[in-house]
């Protein structure tokens, strides 16, 4: 018992761990250095170089904070001065603008300058560094663990004088502790593509005159593909009893209506110019035709007419529906049925 206590606890604070740590990140890179213009008295000769460089950091929410280690090495053609190389420690602020897989990150960076070269004067000397610039990050889904980035900086640099030069750099950002989220986000990108084919198989389905369900509450048959639908809801809509009206049922029922209505509507007005006739049908448990003629066919053709009236208040032009009473002569699951035909343009 006490081993499972000790074992189940470990799991709660490594859980609590990865969930409080999973926005750190470490990251990596190398860059190319121009320098711009060479005000620093003792080496006014720098031309370009490469550099490589790590960090570390957290992420809250849009906003990275980290620090930086960058080392250059310079190609110096004045005599007497080899291997000059400068070691930067910044401190960095970046701020992520995401646009879909791609964000565009802004920069900002302070920090000291030790520059390290035969020249012992010069090697001593300790210096300041700014830097602005602009990355573009590539994101390969939601919640990556890795993200790739490359950009530009300036950095203006205070050593015995101010020099200024530009890098271009290429690099990794890894979030360490986020790494279990890969599974979790390969099946969410697996679900997506399995529900976008299974769109497609419903298509395919539709063009054939079978069954399919629109957004699980419609079933669309084709009758002439392209031209003629019959669409029938997968749910009863709910009335009163003997009325055209809801509004005192229960608000589970009237929140099915209202969704019935928005996905109808949309599925209407995505398919351009139509023309609809609404058929409602009632239920006759008694089978009876006196119930039929007195009852049931007015009550129908009063539903068929509001349904009408309310599809005109989502957008639906009244004058491209008709609406029509079926009393209790054919049972109908879901007690609509919408006979949807595409007017050919021009007409």
């Amino acid at each position: 018992m006490k081993a499972r206590k000790i074992i189940l606890s470990a799991i709660v604070l490594l859980t609590c761990t990865v969930a409080a740590f999973s926005q750190v990140y470490v990251e990596g890179g190398g860059s190319l250095v121009f320098a711009q213009h060479e005000m620093q008295k003792d080496v006014n000769t720098l031309n370009a170089g490469t550099a490589f460089f790590g960090g570390i950091g957290f992420q809250k929410d849009s906003w990275l904070f980290g620090f930086e280690y960058a080392r250059n090495f310079w190609n110096i053609d004045e005599e007497g001065v080899k291997n000059y190389k400068e070691n930067y420690f910044l401190y960095k602020m970046r701020y992520q603008f995401l646009f879909s897989q791609i964000a565009l990150t802004p920069n900002i960076s302070l920090g000291v300058n030790y520059p390290q070269s035969n020249v012992t004067d010069f090697g001593d000397t300790r210096g300041f560094i700014a830097r602005v610039g602009l990355d573009a990050e590539f994101i390969p889904f939601e919640k990556s663990p890795f993200i790739m980035f490359l950009g530009v900086n300036y950095n203006l640099s205070h050593l015995n004088g101010t020099a200024g030069f530009l890098d271009s750099h290429i690099g990794l950002r890894l979030y360490p502790f986020s790494l279990a989220r890969i599974g979790e986000n390969i099946a969410k990108k697996a679900d997506v593509k399995k529900n976008g084919e299974s769109e497609k198989v419903e298509k395919k389905i539709e063009s054939k005159g079978e069954k399919f369900s629109v957004k699980g509450l419609l079933e669309v048959q084709t009758v002439k593909p392209g031209i003629e639908w019959i669409v029938t809801s997968k749910i009863p809509f709910h009335y009163e009893e003997d009325s055209a009206v809801y509004a005192t049922l229960p608000q589970a029922q009237i929140d099915e209506n209202s969704l019935f209505l928005n996905i109808f509507a949309t599925y209407l007005l995505e398919l351009g110019d139509y023309r609809v006739t609404i058929e409602r049908y009632e239920n006759n448990p008694s089978s009876s035709a006196e119930e039929n003629i007195n009852k049931l066919l007015s009550l129908s053709q009063l539903r068929a007419e509001a349904m009408l009236e309310r599809l005109s208040a989502h957008g639906i032009q009244k004058k491209n529906m008709a609406a029509t009473g079926k009393g209790g002569t054919i049972p109908q699951k879901g007690h609509f049925v919408f006979r949807v035909v595409k007017i050919p343009s021009g007409k």
